[in-house]
C-alpha cells in the first residue's frame, strides 16, 4: 500500500469476524501484527458488522474504542440490516457506516429504497460520520449516490474482487489516466 508512492494516501479495510474480537488478546494481536508489517495504522479501517456486537456490546465497544485511540478507524459495515444500528450509532465509536448493497440494489426503481438511503445519508450526516455506499454496480447508481452527496463507493461497477498483483496494475493504470 505505502510502497507506491502514488498509492500512499489510500486506505485498507480489513472486515473483522466476531471470533476475532472475541479473542482475549485481539486488541494487542492487531496491533502486534499491524506494527510488525510496518503498516500506517492511520491508514487502517477496522470493519465490523452488527452481528458481531451483539453478543457483548459492552466488550466490543473496550476493544473499538482501544483499536481507536490506536489510531484505526471504526466502520460498521451492512448498516441497516440488524435491529440495533441506531443505538450503535449512538454508543460505539464508530467513524463510518457502510449502506448495504440491499439499499442500493433498488435504489433508481424503488421509492422505499431511495428513502432509506436518503435517510442513512442524514444520520451519517447528523453524526458527524464518514459513509461509503456498498454494492454499486450500475451507472445510474452511482450517478444518483453522487446526486445525494455520497462520495465513496464500491462495488463491481469499480471491479469485481481481484488478486492484489492485479489490482496493482489497475491501481498504475487508473493513475495513468
Amino acid at each position: 500500500m505505502a510502497s507506491i508512492p502514488e498509492t500512499s494516501h489510500l486506505e485498507m479495510a480489513i472486515n473483522l469476524s466476531a471470533k476475532q474480537i472475541w479473542q482475549n488478546l485481539f486488541v494487542e494481536d492487531f496491533i502486534k501484527i499491524v506494527e510488525s508489517f510496518g503498516i500506517d495504522h492511520s491508514k487502517l479501517i477496522a470493519e465490523v458488522t452488527e452481528s458481531v456486537l451483539i453478543q457483548d456490546i459492552t466488550d466490543a465497544t473496550e476493544k473499538l474504542t482501544k483499536l481507536k485511540q490506536y489510531g484505526v478507524s471504526i466502520s460498521l459495515d451492512d448498516f441497516g440490516t440488524g435491529y440495533s444500528s441506531l443505538n450503535y450509532l449512538r454508543s460505539l465509536p464508530i467513524d463510518e457506516i457502510k449502506i448495504d448493497k440491499s439499499f442500493i440494489n433498488d435504489i433508481t426503481k424503488d421509492k422505499q429504497a431511495l428513502l432509506m438511503v436518503k435517510s442513512i445519508i442524514d444520520l451519517a450526516k447528523n453524526f458527524d460520520m464518514s459513509l461509503v455506499s456498498e454494492g454499486v454496480e450500475e451507472r445510474e447508481q452511482l450517478t444518483l449516490l453522487k446526486e445525494l452527496g455520497v462520495s465513496t463507493y464500491q462495488g463491481y461497477y469499480f471491479s469485481k474482487p481481484v488478486p492484489v498483483e492485479e489490482m496493482s496494475a489497475l491501481l498504475l493504470n487508473n493513475m495513468e489516466r
